[in-house]
C-alpha cells in the first residue's frame, strides 16, 4: 500500500494518514517493508508499542494513530522522510514479530484493590529473602504507573535511609519533585538519594557508567537502601542481578525474582500464560545475565566480579560490595 506522511514531530517520529491505513491488510506483529525511494527496502516490525531495541525502527499503531519511530533516534532523518511524501508499505512476513507483540502488549494493573498488600502493589521486596538491608521497587517519584504513593508508604514502613534512583537524572528528579505532593517532597529532603538514571539502553556504554555509579553509591550507602527505576524491572533489575549474584544466588533464583515484577505490575505469571512468561524471561533477565556473565551462568559470583572490574571497580570496592550484600 502507498501511504501519505501527515506530520513529523519534534522527535522525528513520522505520522501517516490513518484513514488510508484503515484499509490495510496488516495486523500487529507482522513484519513490513518500508520503501521510500523505489530502490531501498527496510524491514519494520508492526507493533502496538515501542517494543524494539535502542536505535531500531518500529511502526506503531496506538490511540488511533500510525507512526514510524526509532527508539532514541530520528526516523524522519534516518529514512529521509518529509511531510506530504508518500511511501510504500509492503507485507514482508505475516506474523514475523507476533511473539514479541504477544509478549509485550500488556498494560499496567493500576487498581490497588486487586492487591492483597501495599508491598505487592509497590513492587517492593527485599533482594535477599529474610534480610532487611537492600530492597527493590517501582518509582516513589514518578507516578506514571500509579504506584508512587504505595512505594512511599513502604519507604516509611521499612525505614529506608538511602535511595538509588536508576530512572532519573538529577535534573529529571528535580522536575518530578517540583510538581510532587508534600509527602514526596518530605522524603526527598529526608533521604539520601543518588539519581543516576540512564535510558540509553541496558547494554550501552553509558549505562555501564550508571552501573559503576550505582555500585559506588551502594558502597557508601546507609542501609536499609532501596533500588528502583520506573516500573522496577529492567534498570533496577540489572543492578539487583549483580548484587544477587555476589550474594550467591543462582541464575534461576535471580530470574525468578526478576519475573515477580511482571506479576506485581502486570499480573503475568507462568501459570497464566507460559509462552508469554518464558519469552519475557529470555528477552529480559536472561539477556541481562548473559551480558554480565557470558553464556555460561554456572559461576555467577566470579564472572560478576570480573564484569565489575571491567567497568572500573577496584578489587577493594568489589570486596566492599560483597560485605554489604552479606551484612
Amino acid at each position: 500500500m502507498v501511504i501519505k506522511i501527515t506530520r513529523i514531530d519534534e522527535r522525528g517520529n513520522v505520522y501517516f494518514d490513518t484513514e488510508s491505513f484503515k484499509t490495510k491488510c496488516f495486523v500487529l506483529g507482522d513484519s513490513l517493508l518500508l520503501c521510500n525511494d523505489e530502490r531501498t527496502f527496510h524491514e519494520i516490525p508492526f507493533h502496538s508499542g515501542l517494543y524494539c531495541k535502542m536505535f531500531e525502527p518500529v511502526l506503531v499503531e496506538k490511540d488511533d494513530t500510525i507512526f514510524l519511530a526509532i527508539r532514541h533516534g530520528n526516523a524522519a532523518k534516518k529514512y529521509g522522510l518529509r511531510v506530504g511524501q508518500q511511501v510504500k508499505l509492503l507485507l514482508n512476513v505475516k506474523g514475523g514479530f507476533w511473539e514479541k507483540e504477544n509478549a509485550y502488549s500488556f498494560e499496567e494493573i493500576i487498581d490497588r484493590e486487586l492487591y492483597k498488600n501495599e508491598e505487592d502493589y509497590a513492587n517492593f521486596r527485599p533482594l535477599f529473602l529474610g534480610k532487611k538491608n537492600l530492597y527493590r521497587s517501582s518509582s516513589p517519584f514518578d507516578n506514571a504507573y500509579g504506584r508512587a504513593e504505595s512505594v512511599l508508604s513502604c519507604i516509611e514502613e521499612y525505614k529506608i535511609k538511602t535511595i538509588i534512583d536508576m530512572a532519573d537524572s538529577e535534573a529529571e528528579l528535580n522536575n518530578l519533585v517540583c510538581v510532587a505532593n508534600a509527602k514526596t517532597q518530605e522524603v526527598v529532603k529526608r533521604q539520601t538519594i543518588f539519581a543516576i538514571g540512564d535510558d540509553t539502553g541496558l547494554f550501552s556504554r553509558e549505562f555501564e557508567q550508571s552501573v559503576l555509579l550505582a555500585m559506588r553509591a551502594l558502597i557508601v550507602a546507609e542501609t536499609p537502601c532501596l533500588i528502583h527505576c520506573r516500573a522496577g524491572k529492567r534498570r533496577s533489575g540489572f543492578i539487583c542481578a549483580i548484587l544477587q549474584a555476589l550474594y550467591g544466588m543462582s541464575a534461576e533464583q535471580i530470574m525468578d525474582d526478576y519475573m515477580v515484577s511482571y506479576k506485581n505490575n502486570n499480573g503475568i505469571t507462568y501459570g497464566d500464560n507460559p509462552k508469554r512468561y518464558e519469552y519475557l524471561k529470555v528477552d529480559t533477565i536472561y539477556k541481562i545475565l548473559t551480558h554480565i556473565n557470558g553464556p555460561e551462568l554456572e559461576y555467577l559470583g566470579q564472572s560478576t566480579k570480573e564484569y565489575l572490574n571491567k567497568i572500573g571497580l577496584s578489587a577493594k570496592e568489589i570486596a566492599s560490595l560483597e560485605l554489604i550484600v552479606h551484612q
